[in-house]
């Protein structure tokens, strides 16, 4: 409506203390310790934009790589997430990590010696067994 503040594009609303202990995260791996996290909520709660944005706050401090899974339920595409997660980190190679666990584990192993990573993957409800 008109005259009606509006947040910030960069803002999320109410997500500030969430924010806060990702981030507290990241520096923790930059630091070299390792840690996890799931998040987890409804549809439509922000969980995507939330790790979206911890990844543009983390700037150059770890690689961020991202994954998702489909939701497909009668076909799979097995290591999709990873996959996806590896194109994200090489984009301008191409499919650089082969088609294995083994070859992406590898590829991975390789980027933490170069410098802190994270890795996501969003909708992971969706995944199939072998990623699992």
């Amino acid at each position: 409506m008109p005259g009606e503040a509006r947040p910030e594009p960069d803002v999320l609303a109410g997500r500030a203390g969430e924010l806060e202990q990702l981030l507290d995260l990241v520096r923790d791996a930059a630091e070299g310790r390792s840690g996890g996290l799931l998040v987890a909520g409804d549809a439509g709660v922000g969980k995507t934009s939330l790790a979206e944005r911890v990844c543009s706050d983390a700037g150059d401090a770890v690689l961020c790589l991202w994954g998702t899974c489909l939701p497909l339920l009668s076909t799979t595409v097995p290591f999709l997430p990873l996959m996806a997660a590896g194109q994200s980190g090489e984009p301008a190679h191409g499919r650089v990590l082969g088609d294995t666990p083994p070859a992406f584990d590898a590829w991975l192993s390789d980027r933490c010696d170069q410098q802190p990573v994270l890795v996501g993957v969003d909708d992971l409800q969706w995944a199939d067994q072998s990623s699992l």
